[in-house]
Parts: C-alpha cells; structure tokens; sequence
C-alpha cells in the first residue's frame, strides 16, 4: 500500500502543474517557517521526519530501470542540509498537490532528482517521505 502511495505521489509530482500555491490546512505553522527552520536545524528537522521514513529510489543503467525502496529509521538519519549555498536555491522547487508540499531538488549536471514530500500531521509539517530519480 504504502509502495503504490508513494508510485503514485511520483507520478503527481512529475506532472505538477500549480506553481505559488500555498495550504495551510489548519497548520499551527506556515511552510516557509516550518522549512527554514528544517534545513537550518538538525535537531528540529529529526524531530519532524515520520520513521520509518520510505526512501524510494527510480534509477536508470545499463541494466535497465530500477527501483529500490530503503527505510530509514531514526537512529540512523544523518541530517540533510538540503542546500548549502545560495547558488542551490534555484534547483530547488516547492509546490503544493494534494495535501502535500513537494520539495523538488535537481542537480543540473549530475542528472538526480530528490522529491521530498511534506504532509501535516497534528497541525505540523513532516516529511513522510523521499523519491530519488538518478538518471
């Protein structure tokens, strides 16, 4: 169940359409609080990650089309800066589709893709899971 939900959030987030739409959905907090403190914030951004997180992974190799699914459990997280320099901000997208924000993260010349997908859960935000797409 929880393959085909995440199959099809990959699917909606390939094909996101709206761009600049904001939901607040009764959030105690807006999403743009809630991000910068999840990028600027180790222990705030734990905190805010729904374990075991499913990490599904899209690759493509010689070997054909590949897909893996990981779960991370929270004693093994390791904090994810998401950007570091200012210069990352323009390939990373934030839209909203269905309940969710959809963090996008590509890499222009190494051909990845990272969608992070954020629901809120008791009135806050937390990443309930992670699509790679390595090309």
């Amino acid at each position: 169940m929880k393959k085909m939900f995440f199959l099809l959030l990959a699917l909606i987030a390939g094909n996101l359409l709206a761009q600049g739409q904001s939901y607040s959905g009764g959030a105690e907090e807006n999403f743009a609080d809630f991000w910068k403190s999840y990028c600027n914030n180790s222990e705030f951004q734990k905190s805010r990650i729904k374990f075991p997180l499913e990490c599904v992974t899209y690759s493509s190799g010689m070997e054909g089309d590949q897909v893996e699914t990981d779960y991370i459990n929270a004693k093994d997280w390791k904090y994810d800066k998401v950007y570091v320099y200012d210069y990352d901000l323009p390939q990373i997208k934030i839209e909203f589709k269905d309940e969710f924000y959809l963090v996008t993260r590509s890499g222009i010349e190494s051909g990845y893709s990272i969608i992070y997908a954020f629901k809120l859960y008791d009135k806050k935000w937390y990443l309930m899971g992670v699509i790679t797409y390595d090309y």
